[in-house]
């Protein structure tokens, strides 16, 4: 893999992604698993995964297992998954069980096999497979377009410290009103 924005894999020109080539597959079954970890968890993650296409006798991609972690743990499906433009690919099933394969040939000048995949998260990664799922297991290429997200602010101790403090003086003042006698006229 590299960064590039080399033309091979589709996408925009002059974007930068993470280009991914296989010259080619030893045997039928084998995938090339990419996880994206975050430092700190993030929402409204958006990306693309560029060229998802076919060419029949050497290769059709296949995306499938698109997972996150959520934060706090547990494995999440993408909260959408569409094709940028019709015809190149096909999407199957939701959340967890989504696989989108390669259908036609996508020029690599254009965004023709680009998907769009979208986690509202919050998460702290993601994953993916891809695999060629063609007999002729020729080489193939896909990039993974820039990400969009938004990082989730870090609760600072003194946050809990300050809240601590509130309850603790909401509670105190309700015990010093239920203590004082009241006077009768």
């Amino acid at each position: 893999p590299q960064i590039s924005a080399n033309p091979l894999t589709g996408g925009f020109t002059g974007v930068n992604g993470l280009q991914l080539y296989a010259t080619t597959s030893d045997a039928s079954g084998t995938f090339l698993k990419v996880t994206v970890s975050f430092n700190t968890p993030v929402t409204n993650l958006s990306f693309q995964i560029w060229d998802v296409d076919k060419s029949g006798g050497q290769f059709i991609d296949k995306i499938s297992n698109l997972q996150a972690l959520a934060e706090g743990g547990g494995t999440v499906g993408a909260d959408s998954v569409t094709s940028a433009v019709a015809g190149f690919n096909s999407i199957s099933g939701t959340g967890l069980s989504t696989v989108v394969v390669g259908t036609a040939p996508a020029s690599n000048t254009t965004n023709q096999g680009t998907i769009d995949i979208i986690f509202n998260g919050p998460i702290t990664q993601f994953s993916f497979e891809w695999s060629n799922a063609d007999p002729g297991l020729g080489a193939q290429a896909i990039g993974l377009g820039p990400l969009t997200y938004t990082p989730v602010p870090e609760a600072s101790a003194g946050l809990f410290g300050a809240f601590g403090c509130i309850v603790a003086i909401v509670f105190e003042s309700f015990a010093r009103r239920r203590k004082v006698p009241r006077l009768r006229r």
